[in-house]
């Protein structure tokens, strides 16, 4: 879902202005997780997922009222998927977000369950009340969106948000789904693909309990790398994350 040019502006400004002077309180035990969902091996009766694993991205949080509004990219903090293999997109899902995904198709089409596509706490359209898809706002010279849509021009190529405008994508603050709840974690991306996915990852949470040095909002950046294939942590099969220097 987009939102007209006059509010996106207005809300991307805001956001920008707090991202400056709040980048450096990184706190507690805010961090990402990256894990393998589905391992599909020979495909198990999908031929479209042979070889293929489905990972998920997570905001992980120290609380369980801790609420991810924004994932981003810019000049400053820029995001970045990396992948060797083009990421799985299934024709059956619309557009690049969970909001797309209608789960009831699962059982008629079960490549649906394992479509790639951004999110903020949802894993197909919403459901309930309180619940809302993203809101998404591009570059126009860096769409990311579109990566996430079988049959586009950018279909399941990685992608960066690295330039002067930024992008994000977001929900209100309030909304059901950004909250960590009782898992103190927000899935935030899926990924289907042949290859161990790498590359930087910003959020901006605002947290339960504001202090003098949380102020508004806190923001997380991090890396992760390809290299650490094969690299599980206690046997829950997450990737290691580590900072990773970005270069243009």
């Amino acid at each position: 879902m987009k939102l007209g040019s006059f509010f996106s502006s207005l809300f991307w400004l805001l956001l920008v202005v707090f991202v400056s002077p709040l980048q450096s309180s990184l706190l507690g035990q805010t961090t990402f997780a990256v894990e393998e969902y589905m391992v599909h091996g020979d495909g198990s009766g999908i031929p479209e997922l042979a070889g293929m694993t489905t990972y998920r991205i997570y905001v992980e949080l120290e609380n369980e009222m801790d609420f991810v509004s924004a994932l981003y990219g810019g000049s400053d903090d820029p995001f970045v998927i990396h992948l060797d293999e083009p990421m799985f997109n299934t024709p059956f899902a619309t557009g690049g977000t969970s909001g797309g995904v209608i789960a009831a198709l699962t059982s008629y089409f079960p490549e649906v369950g394992f479509d790639s596509w951004l999110t903020i706490g949802l894993e197909s359209a919403p459901s309930i009340p309180g619940q809302m898809d993203v809101s998404v706002i591009e570059s126009p010279a860096q769409p990311f969106v579109e990566h996430f849509v079988a049959g586009s021009a950018n279909d399941g190529l990685g992608f960066e948000i690295s330039d002067e405008m930024g992008g994000v994508w977001f929900i209100l603050n309030g909304t059901a789904n950004g909250y960590a709840g009782d898992d103190l974690r927000v899935l935030v991306m899926q990924i289907t693909t042949a290859a161990v996915p790498s590359g930087i990852l910003n959020a901006q949470v605002i947290p339960a309990k504001e202090t003098a040095s949380t102020r508004f909002s806190r923001y997380r950046s991090l890396g992760f790398s390809a290299t650490c294939r094969g690299r599980w942590l206690h046997g829950s099969r997450r990737m290691q994350l580590r900072r990773v220097s970005y270069r243009r």
